[in-house]
């Protein structure tokens, strides 16, 4: 015999997902349990969910907000796996684009992995290291000699994130002009 502690939350539906042991998440098998709630309340009252607009996973949109909203966490929590839900946004950019607002958060928010170098401790060899910057703070690296000379954070040599990161900086360069 057990007992289970009952433990009412109140969730808003974007931030509430269905529990399925049958259903394939998208996106890579990523588990997004420690930032979004997932239920199963069985058959009838999940059509129902359904019904009021509750999903199996989130959209690339819900993804990249995930990001401006916590992306230090998420890193923290993630580690490696932070970088398919950027994979993820980077696939579905063009849709993502159409949301001006979510775009101008992305521009101001820090949730794009650079890449950047510092000497080691017996200054010989250059270690890399991976942060989370702003977009306006990333480079892409065409020129390793130039990238150990200034020091700047680059993009992860990954086509996808090099095509997402491209995306960001001509919408920078669009909005100095």
């Amino acid at each position: 015999m057990f007992t289970v502690k009952r433990i009412t939350k109140y969730a808003n539906r974007r931030l509430l997902f269905l529990e399925s042991k049958t259903h394939i998440r998208a996106y890579h098998n990523i588990s997004y349990k420690d930032f979004f709630y997932y239920v199963d309340f069985g058959e009838k009252a999940n059509n129902f969910l359904k019904l009021c607009g509750v999903k199996y996973s989130p959209t690339p949109e819900e993804l990249a907000r995930m990001l401006v909203r916590s992306s230090i966490k998420i890193w923290k929590t993630m580690g490696d796996k932070y970088m398919d839900i950027l994979r993820v946004v980077a696939i579905n950019i063009r849709t993502i684009r159409q949301n001006k607002e979510l775009v101008s958060e992305m521009k101001r928010a820090r949730m794009f992995v650079g890449v950047g170098i510092e000497p080691s401790d017996d200054g010989e060899e250059h270690v890399t290291r991976h942060v989370l910057a702003r977009a306006q703070e990333i480079f892409l690296n065409d020129d390793h000699h130039l990238w150990r000379m200034f020091g700047v954070f680059t993009c992860p040599e990954d086509r996808l994130l090099e095509n997402l990161y491209q995306v960001r900086i001509m919408d920078l360069i669009k909005e100095d002009n």
